[in-house]
């Protein structure tokens, strides 16, 4: 990715025409030379296979993005427009913001006036609109609640997802309800359905002690409550701290997921904390949903004071094997950690189950003059994962599951 800074508005070329870019903004490329993202300077009218588009221009918010393929990713209206979906034409509000994947079917947006769409549980009027890449309907926010039938019963929906196959896949409700899932009831009102109908996950509205594989546990209002197919909880976010013990330690954790067959799969530290490991003492970070970018490119955590150099984000909680081994986490600062090609600076570590090295997280601050390494030939740039096969034999960059 290549950024440039405009010192005056500059026109360049797009798969939709020439475009001009704003004087003072960042416009970015990507590596085949294509625009990956600028800030428009003035409303501009472009062509494209699903209607002449108008965007907005000329002010803070006014970025247009593409994909890599040179397919408008996303842009805001400077006006109500049609725009063609794969329903037909639908009317989109003046400054909504359309999104498109990559071969122009259009992924969400606003409608300005509410139009009523065929879908697996009939017609529905929907104010935003989603649809699926191979063009299905996703599905969307409703103008009015309305009452229909979802996998456990009738109830007056505000808005609804679906599967590619036209299943319902979440569902937010007009009023909350109590539900019931193995024995135990909840009061909800956003659930979420696996294909076959079950459960998924629901919203608590309440705090809630719910029976799991460690006994009674308290779950936060608000949390995201996840269960297995059949019907065994999964995991979420817990109303207190809590002190578990675990084959590292003891771990104070903020919430916790279990495998199916009740192990601890993973769970999110409260605060930093050092845990054994295959290669020592290590100190792993602290779960947060509160981040933005600092100034040198980092991830900055506002809750736990740590910047992350690296795509950290949903993978800060702490994971474990099912035979109570771990596997691995994001540190909270970069730690010298022995591997089998030599000593690293990592931000995060990863095992085997035999408790040999699976890959680790190679950091490198951007402001040192040396930004990357060379390992059998192999270059590394920060957040990139070094990684070795289950004897320590070297396999190169390895992707994130």
């Amino acid at each position: 990715m290549i950024t440039r800074m405009l010192k005056e508005d500059t026109f360049f070329d797009t798969s939709v025409g020439k475009l001009k870019f704003a004087k003072g903004s960042k416009i970015s490329f990507y590596d085949n030379g294509n625009i990956c993202e600028g800030r428009l300077a003035e409303n501009q009218v472009v062509s494209t296979p699903v209607g002449e588009l108008k965007f907005i221009g000329g002010i803070a918010i006014s970025y247009l993005a593409f994909h890599e393929n040179g397919v408008i990713k996303e842009g805001m209206l400077a006006e109500d427009q049609e725009i063609l979906t794969p329903v037909g034409e639908l009317t989109f509000a003046k400054n909504s913001n359309v999104v498109f994947y990559d071969n122009w079917v259009v992924e969400s947006g606003g409608l300005a006036k509410p139009s009523a769409i065929t879908t697996s549980v009939g017609k529905l009027e929907f104010i935003t609109i989603l649809f699926h890449k191979n063009g299905n309907i996703r599905g969307g926010i409703l103008a009015k609640p309305s009452e229909f039938s979802i996998p456990i019963g009738k109830f007056k929906l505000k808005s609804i997802l679906f599967y590619e196959n036209g299943k319902i896949e979440n569902v937010i409700l007009a009023e909350p309800c109590i539900i019931e899932i193995s024995g135990e009831k909840f009061e909800t009102s956003e659930i979420s359905f696996y294909e076959s109908g079950k459960i998924k996950e629901i919203v608590l509205n309440t705090p809630q002690e719910i029976t799991t594989p460690l006994g009674k546990l308290k779950f936060a209002k608000n949390t995201y409550l996840s269960f297995y197919e059949n019907g065994r909880i999964k995991g979420g976010k817990l109303a207190e701290n809590l002190y578990i013990k675990t084959l590292v330690g003891e771990l104070k954790v903020k919430d916790i997921y279990f495998y199916e067959n009740g192990e601890i799969k993973e769970c999110g530290l409260a605060e930093p904390q050092i845990v054994n490991t295959p290669v020592g003492k290590l100190k792993f970070a602290a779960v947060s949903n509160r981040f933005e970018i600092s100034e040198d490119g980092g991830i900055k955590d506002l809750e736990n004071k740590q910047t992350f150099y690296g795509p950290v984000i949903g993978r800060l909680k702490l994971s474990f094997y099912e035979n109570g081994q771990i596997k691995g986490g994001i540190f909270a600062e970069p730690q010298i950690v022995s591997t089998p090609s030599g000593n690293f600076k990592l931000s995060g570590i990863y095992f085997y189950k035999n408790g040999n090295i699976k890959a680790g997280m190679f950091y490198q601050n951007p402001l040192d003059n040396a930004s990357e390494i060379t390992i059998n030939g192999v270059k590394f740039k920060s957040g990139d994962l070094i990684g070795w096969d289950e004897q320590g034999n070297f396999v190169g960059k390895m992707r994130y599951d």
